[in-house]
């Protein structure tokens, strides 16, 4: 693929999805009424467009023994943003640092929640959240491996998608990776989440990685991929045991 000598040139055909592709815009949040609902009732939330109030409501039920309570839209605000500064190395103030272990705790439980994930795992909405994708990836993966097949190389070898963190956050937990790739946390800035495709014994196997900004190197997590006990895994038989977890797009609220 890549050309042999320094200074030779190598053309990587690149393809991206567009903001507004159906694949991209189907793991819109709260895009499902039941989703809501489930949502609201776990933590007996109210449907009210009154942020801060809701806010609270969540902090307090997950973590009920904290004494922190957000006063106005403003301050919230201000949080939020520190707690993003702090996770990339930023300076933020005193007090902050003083409470930034449970704001931190609170920011991964209240992710978890969010798109039911680990203590709250729901694959009926994991699945909605990403299914379309996943199974559009699957789906390239296969045509992907048919071209190779008939004609012994790819037009496309390299295929980027660039999505907000849940939709990868969703998908790693969907696929039973998760934990093994992000503990009880969420991916963070400049997380990629890589399928790489080989051929071996004429058949082809795939390589799921993850890496973000902390990381030196990608993390293999290909083996703590549901029905995969190795690395690489039979793309044929991952495609089997992950059916359920994917979904046509029209059928994403079903």
């Amino acid at each position: 693929m890549w050309a042999g000598g320094v200074g030779q040139f190598t053309a990587v055909p690149i393809y991206s999805e567009e903001e507004d592709d159906e694949i991209i815009r189907s793991s819109e949040e709260m895009s499902c009424d039941w989703f809501l609902e489930i949502y609201l009732r776990h933590c007996d939330l109210e449907k009210t467009t009154d942020r801060v109030k809701q806010f609270n409501s969540l902090y307090k039920c997950l973590l009920p023994n904290t004494s922190v309570l957000f006063e106005d839209e403003e301050t919230l605000a201000e949080v939020e943003d520190l707690i993003y500064k702090d996770e990339n190395g930023m300076t933020v103030p005193e007090w902050f640092k003083n409470m930034s272990n449970e704001l931190h705790k609170f920011a991964d439980k209240a992710i978890s929640y969010r798109y039911f994930a680990n203590e709250f795992r729901n694959i009926r909405i994991l699945t909605s959240l990403q299914g379309p994708f996943l199974k559009n990836i699957f789906d390239t993966l296969s045509e992907q491996w048919k071209e190779y097949a008939n004609f012994g190389s790819v037009r496309r070898k390299f295929i980027a998608y660039f999505v907000e963190d849940y939709l990868i956050f969703t998908m790693l937990h969907a696929l039973g990776c998760g934990k093994a790739a992000l503990g009880e946390s969420y991916p963070k800035y400049s997380a990629i989440l890589m399928l790489e495709l080989y051929k071996r014994n004429e058949e082809p196997v795939v390589k799921l990685l993850y890496k973000e900004k902390t990381m030196n190197d990608p993390v293999d997590i290909t083996r703590n991929v549901r029905g995969c006990c190795s690395t690489p895994c039979d793309l044929k038989k991952l495609a089997e045991y992950c059916s359920d977890i994917m979904i046509d797009y029209d059928n994403r609220c079903g």
